[in-house]
C-alpha cells in the first residue's frame, strides 16, 4: 500500500541538493571522464538519497548508463517509483516558487495527477 511506501523514509545521507550539469566538476583522462568536484552545495542536506536519485531523473540529469549502475551496486529499495513521485512533486513546487514559470506549474499538475493514480 501506498502508506507503507512512504513509511520507508531510507537512512539519512549527506546529499548535494543541487545536482545539474552547472554543478558538476569533471575532468578528461584519456578517453574517460572523472568527477573532480560539486560546487553550490547550498542545497546539501542529511537526507534519504533516493532524493538526489529523484533530483538527477527529474531533469534528465543522467542517463540510463548511471542508474543501472548505481542500482546494481545500490539496489532502490521497493516503492521508489511512488517515492520518486512525491520527491519530485516537492522539486517542481519549488522552482513554481522561485521562478514561477508555467512549465514548472504544468509538471506540477502532472505529477500530482500521477501520483492520485497511483494511490488508488
Amino acid at each position: 500500500a501506498a502508506g507503507d511506501i512512504l513509511k520507508d523514509q531510507g537512512t539519512p545521507t549527506l546529499t548535494h541538493g543541487d545536482i545539474w550539469a552547472g554543478n558538476v566538476m569533471v575532468d578528461r583522462r584519456g578517453d574517460e571522464w572523472h568527477l573532480t568536484g560539486l560546487v553550490d552545495p547550498s542545497g546539501a542536506k542529511f537526507t534519504d538519497v533516493e532524493f538526489e536519485l529523484a533530483y538527477l531523473q527529474v531533469f534528465n540529469t543522467v542517463g540510463s548508463p548511471f542508474f543501472d549502475r548505481y542500482t546494481a551496486r545500490f539496489p532502490l529499495r521497493p516503492g521508489y517509483e511512488l517515492r520518486r513521485l512525491f520527491y519530485w512533486l516537492n522539486t517542481y513546487m519549488i522552482h513554481v516558487w522561485l521562478f514561477g514559470d508555467r512549465d514548472y506549474g504544468d509538471r506540477t499538475a502532472e505529477v500530482t495527477a500521477s501520483i492520485l493514480l497511483y494511490t488508488r
